[in-house]
């Protein structure tokens, strides 16, 4: 019988100065933490860029999509770690701090680690994307620092 892999999706990564906006998957495989790109990131755009931002939006969310439904055919047990861009030992987290804002329907995930590129890391749960509790059960699930 198949084992239920801890999983959470949409996690928002924003752009930095040179890399670009990136969505991941997280996971729980074989005492670490695996965070899978799944596709572009986005950032929301006012003003007059609005209405050309939410069609830029929904296109990468589509990417996403259609990457997450590609998933459904793995054995995440063993592509997952192969596969993953960013991966820490559950053992060298220092903490790992969730924020919630739920009238915006995000929650903001900060990710300190001893080993694993990058030392620091912060990523946004897309809770109109994704399942805020599976969210919460998700990070529950890491040993508390």
């Amino acid at each position: 019988m198949d084992q239920v892999i801890p999983r959470v999706d949409w996690l928002l990564r924003p752009p930095g100065l040179i890399r670009s906006a990136a969505c991941y998957s997280g996971f729980l495989i074989g005492g670490h933490l695996h965070l899978l790109r799944t596709g572009p990131g986005w950032q929301k755009l006012g003003g007059a860029y609005a209405i050309v931002g939410n069609i830029v939006v929904e296109r990468q969310i589509e990417k996403n999509r259609a990457f997450l439904q590609q998933m459904q055919g793995w054995d995440l047990a063993r592509e997952v770690p192969q596969r993953a861009e960013i991966s820490y030992p559950l053992d060298s987290l220092e903490s790992v701090s969730v924020k919630e804002y739920p009238h915006a329907s995000i929650a903001e995930i900060r990710i300190r680690a001893r080993e694993g590129k990058p030392r620091k890391l912060k990523l946004v749960g897309q809770d109109m994307l994704g399942d805020a509790g599976q969210r919460r059960a998700f990070f529950a699930r890491i040993p508390a620092r």
